[in-house]
C-alpha cells in the first residue's frame, strides 16, 4: 500500500513539473510573439516617417524656395484629410484613421499622427507660431499591442 502511495506522489510530482515547465515555455513563446508584433509595428512606423519625409516641407516650399517663415502655413493646421491625399507634411496632421498593411497577413496597424511647429533652438518645445521645424508624432496602434507605438520625427526646412 505505502508503495502505491508513493508512486501516485511521484506520478503528481511529475506531473507538476510537467506543468510549469509547459508554462514556462508558453510565456516565453507568448513573449516572443508580442516582442515580433512590437518590431514589425515599429517598422511600420518608421516606414510611415520615412513616407511623410519625403513629402515638401509644406505647400509654400512645394513651388519655391521660402526664406520667411511668414509663407509658410498658418496654424492651425487643417485636420481629417485622408493620407493618400497629403501633400506635404503638415497635410498628414490629424488625418482620418489610416489602416497600415504589414507584409504579413491580418497585421493591420491604425496610424494616428500629430503634426506641430516646434522651437527650432529647442525641438522639444511646441511653437506656437510657423518655424522651419515641424515634428510628426505618429501612434501606431493593434489590438495584439499591450500599449501604442508612439515615435516622432523633426523634420527641418531646407
Amino acid at each position: 500500500m505505502s508503495q502505491t502511495l508513493l508512486a501516485l506522489v511521484a506520478l503528481l510530482i511529475t506531473m507538476q513539473i510537467s506543468l510549469v515547465n509547459q508554462r514556462s515555455i508558453l510565456n516565453a513563446r507568448v513573449t516572443m510573439v508580442d516582442n515580433e508584433i512590437e518590431t514589425i509595428a515599429t517598422g511600420a512606423a518608421l516606414d510611415i516617417l520615412d513616407y511623410i519625409g519625403s513629402k515638401p516641407f509644406d505647400e509654400a516650399t512645394a513651388t519655391g524656395f521660402v526664406s520667411n517663415v511668414d509663407d509658410l502655413t498658418p496654424l492651425p493646421f487643417t485636420t481629417g484629410g485622408l493620407y493618400e491625399q497629403a501633400e506635404d507634411i503638415d497635410d498628414f496632421n490629424e488625418i482620418q484613421p489610416y489602416i497600415y498593411v504589414s507584409d504579413y497577413e491580418d497585421m493591420g496597424f491604425t496610424v494616428e499622427i500629430e503634426v506641430h511647429y516646434v522651437d527650432e533652438d529647442d525641438i522639444t518645445q511646441v511653437s506656437n507660431t510657423p518655424t522651419f521645424s515641424k515634428e510628426v508624432v505618429l501612434t501606431v496602434s493593434h489590438p495584439s499591442l499591450e500599449q501604442p507605438i508612439t515615435l516622432n520625427r523633426v523634420y527641418s526646412y531646407p
